[in-house]
């Protein structure tokens, strides 16, 4: 099993194609962060948050 795939069979048990592109974005930050504390990922994404918020209707619609 490759580690992608693992990753989503242990996170997230199963993806909708709706929503890939958001497992997509999660999976290349966390590569791309891989060497930094989980602390300061947490705190650089909170920093990178700059008021925008994913809305439930925005999710399912």
């Amino acid at each position: 099993m490759e580690p992608v795939e693992k990753s989503i069979v242990v996170t997230f048990h199963q993806v909708s194609p709706k929503h890939l592109h958001r497992y997509c974005h999660e999976f290349g930050y966390k590569y791309n962060t891989r060497k930094t504390t989980d602390v300061i990922r947490f705190e650089d994404s909170i920093k990178n948050v700059n008021g925008k918020r994913l809305t439930y209707a925005n999710l399912i619609s």
